[in-house]
């Protein structure tokens, strides 16, 4: 909505942008004393009430500034300034303007600084946003590749996919990756591109390969020997080198070319970095595959490297979400609160009304948060078990799904952790799936030990579907990812239904079975007491629970 000539936010807006210049003086001085580097100072100068003021005082509408504080809150979380201490340095500010406002009569002096909360407080919502539009890109974008991971057919066409979603990670269209030659080390042979054909071999000096290991930053005109190919930096305003790291040189290296000047940010360099190190675990596991016969144990160990490497991933960003979106979201919710309560207290109704409205807003967005932390890293998993994390999981699938949900589970006891990971993620994209495009009346699980494996049978009542057209589909990687889980774990993988519009009989379904082997030690834990002092019954006894009864 913009904003009207006799707004609050624009009369003060008019008072200030007489002395806003020397204020931006005084304050970005202040940031520079208190160590924060050009680009963080940039950036905060940008998202004060001053800057707010100049904009609104030249005619501009307040979405513009908003816009500009969203990203230059981008560019502060990218930096890895937390938008708490970004909030509380925009906050110093308000003290320098303080004298001013003195000067003023008391009535007058009120309604400036009611501007001026109000300019801040929308400020920071906007902030707190941006800095969860980072974080959601980066979970997004380390999904993504490990999606690409597990649909990849090959090792070109795992480094294809991962420089496609690198590149739209760091918004260029152009992009191109190269190993180093194997029979040829001073080769270097273009695997992947987003800009052309992949194909061709360069020539790279010892000298330029160990500038290549790290990280690099640069105009192409003041450091053309650091490119691959000279000619394909023409014209570009930037370009980003990212090596592949290897034991004693770079194995490969992904450039990234921008037609204006862009500088990374320290947040980018992390995630393109760790992306790297996991690229070069990819290709590892792609290799050893290949050779199954002469490496099983070896690509057995990298498949449980990479879970526990997702898994660790899934509980850092549920960590980031609880600690800094969660948490300003609980005090955007606070504030709304007493805002509310002093729009009641002054008899304002309309006020009240969309400040209630707000705060019913942020209550969603907290349970949403908070379903999300639950999906990426549920704490019961790693606490107490697969047993309470499948109750759990179905409870919560209960709640979303109209029909009838059973589970029969055997008491499992502490697992494997792969067994445990593997077993949860496969049942949570089946609810998933279940609940999203089977159209089903009744689901029965089932999770039981035998034959020192976990056997998981999973039918539904459904509609089913085309599995072979699922596994070969492009873009569907649910079944594809739970039969490399499975199968890399030595266990197997089946599924059984129908295409859509088939005759079949009436409730047929579809119905998945898996089998994942424990280790030795994982068949002691049967014994384990989970409950008070009682022991787990004997292997075999199991109880189930319908659709009626709470599984917590």
């Amino acid at each position: 909505m913009a904003v009207q000539k006799n707004d609050p936010v624009t009369s003060f807006a008019k008072w200030l942008q007489r002395e806003n210049a020397r204020f931006d003086r005084l304050y970005e001085g202040m940031l520079r004393r208190s160590g924060y580097d050009p680009l963080s100072t940039a950036s905060l100068s940008r998202m004060t009430i001053g800057a707010a003021a100049g904009m609104l005082a030249a005619g501009r509408r307040l979405e513009d500034f908003l816009e500009q504080v969203e990203y230059n809150g981008r560019r502060l979380a990218k930096l890895q300034i937390p938008p708490d201490r970004a909030g509380a340095t925009l906050l110093e500010y308000h003290r320098l303007i303080a004298p001013l406002l003195r000067s003023l009569a008391p009535s007058v002096a009120a309604r400036m600084r009611a501007a001026a909360d109000q300019l801040h407080f929308r400020t920071c919502i906007v902030l707190n946003d941006a800095a969860y539009q980072v974080r959601e890109a980066e979970a997004q974008t380390l999904l993504d590749l490990s999606q690409d991971e597990l649909a990849a057919r090959g090792a070109r066409d795992l480094l294809e996919r991962y420089l496609a979603t690198l590149a739209r990670y760091c918004r260029t269209g152009a992009a191109r990756l190269y190993l180093a030659g194997v029979g040829d080390p001073g080769g270097w042979v273009l695997q992947a591109a987003t800009d052309g054909p992949a194909h061709g071999s360069f020539q790279v000096s010892a000298a330029r390969a160990g500038q290549l290991s790290s990280f690099l930053d640069f105009s192409p005109g003041d450091a053309r020997e650091c490119v691959i190919e000279p000619d394909w930096a023409d014209g570009s305003g930037s370009v980003w080198s990212l090596p592949l790291p290897g034991a004693t040189a770079p194995r490969g290296v992904a450039q990234f070319r921008f037609k204006k000047v862009y500088g990374s940010l320290p947040r980018e360099r992390e995630l393109l970095k760790a992306a790297a190190e996991r690229c070069v675990l990819s290709l590892d596991k792609l290799r050893l595959t290949e050779n199954l016969a002469q490496s099983e144990e070896q690509v057995r160990r990298l498949a449980r490297r990479m879970i526990q490497v997702e898994e660790a991933e899934r509980r850092r960003i549920s960590r980031d979400l609880h600690d800094e979106a969660g948490q300003s979201l609980l005090c955007i919710r606070l504030r709304l609160e007493i805002l509310e309560a002093a729009a009641e207290a002054a008899r304002d109704p309309g006020l009240r009304a969309g400040i209630a409205e707000t705060r019913q807003l942020t209550e969603r967005a907290i349970l949403e948060t908070r379903r999300l932390i639950a999906a990426l890293s549920p704490s019961l998993l790693s606490q107490m078990g697969l047993e309470a994390a499948l109750r759990q999981l179905v409870q919560r699938f209960r709640d979303v799904f109209p029909g009838r949900v059973r589970l029969r589970s055997a008491r499992l006891g502490r697992l494997r952790q792969e067994v445990e990971i593997t077993v949860y993620r496969i049942l949570q994209e089946c609810c998933n799936n279940i609940a999203r495009h089977s159209q089903a009346t009744a689901v029965n699980l089932s999770v039981e030990l035998a034959d020192e494996s976990v056997r998981v049978i999973v039918e539904d009542n459904g509609v089913g579907f085309d599995s072979n057209e699922a596994f070969h589909r492009g873009g569907s990687f649910g079944l594809a990812g739970m039969r490399e889980r499975v199968m890399l774990l030595g266990g197997q993988f089946s599924i059984d239904s129908r295409r859509p519009g088939t005759r079949r009989k009436a409730g047929q379904g579809t119905t998945l079975r898996i089998t994942v082997p424990m280790a030795d030690d994982s068949v002691q834990a049967l014994n384990i007491v989970t409950e008070g002092t009682r022991s787990n019954p004997p292997e075999g006894k199991s109880h189930v629970e319908d659709s009626n009864r709470a599984c917590g």
